[in-house]
């Protein structure tokens, strides 16, 4: 029992982690520093704005200062639209972390986690929010009602808190009190009000309501929105005979799409390899592309060498010798050889072969060469050699004699009698 327990209090620690680990997609939307899918865009002239502006579907009156786009009825408010929509849904569908009060503010301080109230709900003064030195931490709020903050209020975020990480999720209308500072992306299901020199510094996103302001400063910074995509081709990698065989690595080789900026490429090689000078060679290299707010983002190509070729021999050419001391000496030194991959190509004489011998200088010789590359890749050559003695020797007879008896018959000379022979022996 006792572990039992353990496990499912252990399980309702973690799980919400799991839950709040990712912010939303905000898709199109990212880019609005105020935007309403349906309802009206009621600006004002003491209104300056940093951030893409518009509705979808309603009226439309711009601000007295903007940088950014507007985008009224058109198909990147569509896209917005639909964007925001599902952004809500996914916030709305959270799994809650815990549970709060309907009052928030007075110093109040709060850590990474996704909270809700079960109905409307108010800031009155500071709220803090600690990302406790983690730059990626998530805040989300679910608030079942409307929200509304009092004059002069504020959201500050401390130790590593970014605003583009804090998400709130208001079921009904919002209001920020006049001089207040809020922070945060606001995706609420009714409308937005900005009442007098209220300051945003994030987005303000309806599914369904008017868009009100009033001598109001909202920013979106470029951070918040900046998307960088980098895309690498698969046709550059693969797999290659020889080092050389790799192409350059070249800013060109891959796609980039930035939203903040020109990006830059740096590119960066690690390789490994044993056995030999291309195989197996494995080369890493990463493109890493980094935007004008500084967002990085890298992309790996594995490139990989295997030379199973092997080299090329030259062998010598075959020889027809009359003497068995005409064999021609090991030419391995002498071999022509080439490697596809330009490497150390070793040549050894393997063996000689000595068939249909009758006499020591009549019989063949079958040489084999075997040339070998620093990847373990062989040929191998035959050179005929063939000892063939046909070239009778000679000799010089003993001169003619007359004689006048029997008994003076020369003995036999053979002894004597001179020869030679063109391979020495007879």
């Amino acid at each position: 029992m006792k572990f039992f327990l353990l496990v499912f209090f252990s399980t309702l620690l973690f799980y919400p982690k799991l839950a709040f680990g990712q912010p939303p997609d905000l898709g199109a939307s990212s880019t609005f520093a105020l935007f309403t899918a349906v309802g009206a865009f009621n600006g004002d002239p003491a209104t300056s704005v940093i951030g893409d502006i518009g509705t979808d579907m309603g009226a439309f009156t711009p601000v007295g200062f903007h940088i950014g786009q507007v985008h009224v009825s058109d198909a990147v408010s569509a896209q917005a639209a639909a964007d925001v929509m599902d952004a809500y849904a996914d916030l709305a569908g959270r799994i809650c972390g815990m549970n709060i009060g309907v009052t928030l503010g007075g110093g109040q301080i709060l850590t990474p986690d996704t909270y809700c109230t079960g109905a409307a709900t108010t800031l009155d003064g500071d709220l803090v929010l600690d990302a406790e030195g983690d730059p990626d931490a998530i805040f989300i709020f679910q608030f079942d009602g409307a929200f509304a903050s009092s004059v002069n209020s504020t959201v500050t975020l401390i130790n590593g808190a970014s605003l583009c990480n804090v998400f709130w999720q208001i079921n009904g209308q919002v209001d920020l009190g006049e001089n207040s500072v809020f922070q945060g992306t606001i995706i609420a299901e009714g409308a937005i009000n900005l009442l007098a020199e209220a300051r945003l510094v994030g987005r303000g996103l309806s599914t369904a309501g008017a868009i009100s302001t009033n001598a109001n400063v909202v920013t979106l910074p470029a951070a918040c929105f900046c998307v960088l995509t980098v895309v690498c081709p698969a046709a550059i990698g693969g797999t290659y005979q020889c080092i050389d065989d790799i192409p350059i690595g070249q800013a060109a080789d891959v796609t980039v799409e930035s939203a903040c900026g020109v990006a830059t490429v740096v590119i960066s090689e690690t390789s490994s390899g044993t056995g030999c000078a291309a195989s197996p060679f494995i080369l890493i290299r990463t493109y890493t592309v980094t935007d004008e707010e500084g967002n990085t983002t890298d992309c790996i190509v594995t490139y990989t060498t295997i030379d199973d070729t092997a080299p090329t021999i030259e062998c010598p050419i075959d020889v027809t010798i009359s003497c068995l001391d005409l064999v021609p000496l090991d030419a391995s030194l002498d071999i022509v050889t080439t490697d596809n991959c330009g490497g150390v190509v070793t040549v050894v004489l393997e063996s000689d072969v000595i068939t249909g011998q009758t006499c020591p200088n009549n019989f063949s010789i079958l040489r084999t060469y075997v040339a070998t590359d620093d990847c373990g890749n062989s040929t191998s050559c035959v050179q005929s050699i063939l000892v063939s003695d046909l070239v009778p020797p000679t000799i010089e007879c003993p001169i003619d004699v007359t004689i006048s008896c029997l008994n003076l018959v020369p003995l036999d000379a053979s002894l004597d009698i001179v020869t030679s022979d063109n391979c020495g022996g007879v």
